[in-house]
């Protein structure tokens, strides 16, 4: 998803207010707004743009995805992917599929994202499959954290909880149905990479 279009549907939900009435408050049609929100049209003339981050106190650099997307001091726009190559174990702009806003205060320091949970293997911890981790980037945790990590063995990052124990780290499951099963690395000579700690998990109705 282009981030114009993802950017422009967060900071119109954000204010709580209709296509309609954007469409208005901008002196545009209602179609060029669903155009842009569905990324039909990517490059609107600067002077739109500047109406838009005139409107929503934010910048042209932020709606176009240039910078991080923030509404004066108060929150920044934290993207959503749906998944992360485990061999690659990137934040790919072509899996964004959504953006939650997030104090400002509490992301000083670290970089964040959100992360699309793909199965119900921390099912006990309370983490279904379709609820975002809100993840802060970095491999610094400690046992028992709840983690997204890049396993050679997956084709994907999973969501587990880290323990280590010398050389070997267990990411642990949740789950008693015995579907899911844990994951033990020697990380003397098995690929593992801990992308980040997952500090709070939301579900959106």
């Amino acid at each position: 998803m282009e981030f114009l279009a993802i950017n422009l549907i967060k900071l119109r939900k954000w204010v709580g207010i209709t296509q309609e009435q954007l469409a208005e408050n901008l002196g545009i049609g209602v179609t060029t707004v669903n155009n842009i929100e569905t990324g039909y049209v990517t490059a609107p003339p600067g002077k739109l743009l500047e109406k838009i981050a005139a409107l929503f106190n934010t910048s042209v650099d932020g709606l176009m995805g240039k910078n991080s997307l923030e509404i004066g001091e108060r929150a920044r726009l934290i993207y959503v992917v749906s998944s992360i190559d485990a061999k690659t174990a990137l934040i790919e702009k072509s899996k964004i599929v959504d953006g939650i806003f997030m104090d400002r205060d509490k992301l000083r320091g670290y970089d964040w994202f959100g992360l699309k949970i793909r199965d119900n293997a921390l099912s006990g911890e309370g983490i279904l499959s379709g609820y975002t981790a809100i993840v802060r980037m970095g491999s610094n945790v400690k046992n028992n954290d709840i983690v997204v990590a890049a396993v050679e063995e997956n084709e994907e990052a999973i969501v587990r909880i880290y323990q280590k124990r010398g050389d070997i780290v267990t990411l642990k499951v949740k789950n008693d149905s015995g579907f899911y099963r844990d994951i033990s690395v020697d990380i003397r000579k098995d690929s593992l990479k801990i992308i980040g700690k997952v500090e709070k998990c939301e579900f959106e109705l």
